[in-house]
C-alpha cells in the first residue's frame, strides 16, 4: 500500500465501553498509535459508572475521536450499532476497552481488503494475554473462507476485536441483532455466513485479554445462537451424513470381502 494516504480509505473503529476506566487509555492510544493514519475512532460510552467517560473526552489525539455517552445501559449490539451509526468510513474496525491492537494492524487489514475486494470481513490472529498484559501464548482461527464456514458451526470463528468489515456488508445485513446481550458477533457471522466471504489473517495483531472462564449463562447462549441460525441442525446433519457414509462403507467392504473370499473357495 503505497501513496497519498488521503487517498485510501477511511477507517472507522468502533470501541463500546462499559466501566473500562481501567483499560480503556491503553486500548485507545493502541489505535491512535496505528502506522495507518486515515482512521477515526467512534467511542461508545454504555452508561459508566466510573471514569470511562473522563478518559475518553480527555483523550488527546492527532485522529478525529466522536465519543456517544449512553443515558442507559444498552448493552453490546445496541452500542455497537449506535457506534456504526456515527462513523463515516467505508471500512468499519471493531475495538474493545480491554485489548491492544500491534501498530501494524489496521494497516495489515485494509491492505488484504484492497486486494480482496470480494471479502467481506477479515479477522487477524491474537496474542493471547493475562490480566497484567503478560502474553501467554498464540492463538488463530481458521483461515480462508471455506474453513470459516466448516467451523462456524462448532465455534466462533472470529476473535471479535480483531475484525474489519466492509460498510456494505453490515448495510446489507442490517448490523448486530439487539435482542441477545451475549454471541451478539457470533450471530452475525452466521446470519450472514451465505451471502458474504470472510477471512483470517494468520498474524497476531492484537493483544487479547483473556477473561474469566465462561459464565453458565455464556454457553446456554452459544447453543441460542447456533439455533438461530440453523448452525446446529447444519451440524447434526453433516455429522449424521459422515456417520451413515462410513457404516456404508464399512458394510460394503465387509460384505465386498465376503463375496471375493466366497469365490476363492
Amino acid at each position: 500500500m503505497t501513496g497519498n494516504e488521503d487517498n485510501l480509505p477511511l477507517v472507522s473503529v468502533v470501541l463500546a465501553s462499559r466501566n473500562g476506566s481501567k483499560t480503556i487509555a491503553s486500548a485507545i492510544e493502541s489505535i491512535v498509535n496505528q502506522s495507518y493514519t486515515n482512521l477515526e475512532l467512534i467511542i461508545v460510552d454504555d452508561e459508566s459508572t466510573d471514569n470511562t467517560y473522563k478518559i475518553a473526552k480527555e483523550f488527546d489525539s492527532k485522529i478525529t475521536i466522536k465519543i456517544i455517552r449512553n443515558e442507559a445501559n444498552l448493552g453490546l449490539a445496541r452500542s455497537l450499532n449506535r457506534g456504526i451509526g456515527a462513523t463515516s468510513g467505508d471500512l468499519i474496525a471493531r475495538m474493545d476497552d480491554d485489548d491492544i491492537s500491534l501498530p501494524e494492524r489496521i494497516y495489515a487489514q485494509v491492505r488484504f481488503m484492497n486486494e480482496h475486494p470480494d471479502v467481506d470481513v477479515v479477522g487477524t490472529g491474537v496474542i493471547l494475554v493475562d490480566a497484567s498484559y503478560k502474553a501467554i501464548g498464540i492463538q488463530n482461527k481458521p483461515e480462508s473462507d471455506k474453513q470459516i464456514k466448516q467451523a462456524i458451526c462448532k465455534e466462533n470463528p472470529f476473535y471479535h476485536p480483531t475484525v474489519i468489515m466492509r460498510r456494505s456488508f453490515i448495510e446489507r445485513v442490517g448490523g448486530y441483532d439487539e435482542k441477545l446481550r451475549r454471541k451478539e458477533d457470533y450471530e452475525l457471522w452466521g446470519r450472514a455466513a451465505n451471502s458474504s466471504k470472510y477471512h483470517n489473517l494468520q498474524e497476531p495483531l492484537l493483544h487479547y485479554r483473556v477473561k474469566q472462564t465462561k459464565t453458565l449463562k455464556a454457553v446456554p447462549a452459544s447453543v441460542r445462537v447456533r439455533l438461530r441460525n440453523g448452525l446446529l441442525m447444519g451440524c447434526f446433519f453433516k455429522s449424521l451424513y459422515w456417520a451413515v457414509l462410513y457404516v456404508l462403507i464399512s458394510v460394503a467392504r465387509k460384505y465386498g470381502y465376503t463375496q471375493r473370499s466366497h469365490r476363492r473357495t
